[in-house]
């Protein structure tokens, strides 16, 4: 998105079915995943939603979010840790 580049997200469900239509057994791979894409969007253009650059102040958050809540299971594990210990000892 940096680059210019136009984002889309498409639903797994919806992609299994996308996929249907060119592979009906269910192969996976790269190569053909990409061809079902392109063609997809080619074609389905509706069924995409595309994705929006998000306000930097927003991605900030959710990276401090993420942390807080790393550091409060890393506590939790930590108080485990030491409890245990203390009931060996």
């Amino acid at each position: 998105m940096e680059c210019g580049v136009a984002v889309f997200a498409v639903n797994p469900k919806q992609f299994d079915r996308f996929r249907d239509r060119f592979f009906p057994a269910g192969a996976k791979a790269d190569r053909p995943d990409a061809l079902v894409l392109a063609s997809s969007l080619r074609t389905d253009c509706h069924c995409f939603h595309r994705v929006e650059a998000l306000d930097p102040v927003v991605v900030e958050l959710r990276k401090w979010s993420r942390i807080t809540k790393e550091l409060k299971q890393e506590r939790f594990r930590l108080t485990n840790r030491v409890r245990q210990q203390l009931w060996r000892y």
